[in-house]
């Protein structure tokens, strides 16, 4: 399990210097191994719910706006305004939640 490496590499340099039994240290280090596997799967699966709303709320407006066949063109400028800034505000909002599901994973 190569979240343990380090752990092991301490434990085998300390007890090649000292020559002690390391078998109950071994022991542990296979608990911490397990717990940090389990930590992992609860992570996975109680994020899981936000990854889909994650897709819903993301794919819903581009599917919207491709079932469109593009973005509707402004009527004037104060339209067009209106929609850049909403755009932008989209893209920003897409790129938080993608940040956030990131350090959620």
């Amino acid at each position: 399990m190569p979240e343990i490496v380090m752990e092991l590499e301490l434990i085998l340099v300390s007890a090649q210097r000292s020559g002690a039994r390391i078998a109950d240290l071994f022991d542990e280090i296979g608990s911490l191994a397990l717990a940090r596997a389990d930590v992992a799967a609860e992570v996975q699966m109680s994020t899981s719910p936000m990854r889909a709303t994650v897709l819903v709320f993301a794919a819903a407006p581009l599917v919207y706006v491709a079932a469109r066949g593009g973005l509707p063109t402004a009527a004037g400028p104060g339209q067009a305004l209106a929609s850049m800034v909403g755009a932008g505000l989209f893209l920003t909002g897409l790129g938080v939640v993608a940040w956030m599901v990131s350090k959620a994973t």
